[in-house]
C-alpha cells in the first residue's frame, strides 16, 4: 500500500476487499485491498460500514448523510439525507438509525436497493441500536 499521511481513522471493510481512511484535511478515501484508489470524499466527518458489507455510509460536516450500496469497485449513492446529526447501522446491518439536527429519528430497513422508514419518533437527542440490534433512545 502507498505511504499515506495524516490518517485519523483507517477501517477494513468485513469482507476485507476494502479499506476506509480518514484523514486530518477531512478527506476521505476509498481504497481496494490491492492499493488502488477506488474513490475520494471531501468534508468527512465519519464514515462506516455495515457488518453485512452491503452498505457504505459517509456523513459530512454539512450534515449530508450519503448511503452507498457497495458492489465491485462503483460507489453509486442510494439515498442522501439531509440535516444528520448522527446515524449507525445494526449490528447485523439490516437497519439503520438516523438522528438529525432537528430531533427526529428514522429507523431504516436496508434492502438490496431500497431505503424504506420503519419508524419515525420527533425530539430525540441522541438514538443508538443495542448489540442485540434493538433500537434504544
Amino acid at each position: 500500500m502507498k505511504k499515506m499521511k495524516n490518517i485519523q481513522k483507517i477501517q477494513f471493510s468485513p469482507d476485507a476487499k476494502w479499506i476506509f481512511t480518514k484523514h486530518s484535511n477531512n478527506q476521505g478515501k476509498i481504497w481496494q485491498i490491492d492499493s488502488k484508489l477506488a474513490e475520494t470524499l471531501n468534508d468527512v466527518k465519519e464514515f462506516s460500514c455495515s457488518a453485512d458489507g452491503k452498505w457504505l455510509m459517509v456523513n459530512d460536516f454539512r450534515g449530508n448523510l450519503r448511503i452507498s450500496k457497495m458492489e465491485e469497485s462503483l460507489f453509486k449513492y442510494e439515498k442522501i439525507e439531509k440535516n444528520v446529526k448522527n446515524a449507525s447501522f445494526s449490528n447485523d446491518g439490516k437497519r439503520l438509525i438516523i438522528n438529525d439536527f432537528k430531533g427526529r429519528l428514522r429507523i431504516s430497513k436496508m434492502e438490496e436497493s431500497l431505503f424504506q422508514y420503519e419508524k419515525n419518533e420527533k425530539n430525540v437527542k441522541n438514538a443508538s441500536f443495542s448489540n442485540d440490534g434493538k433500537w434504544r433512545l
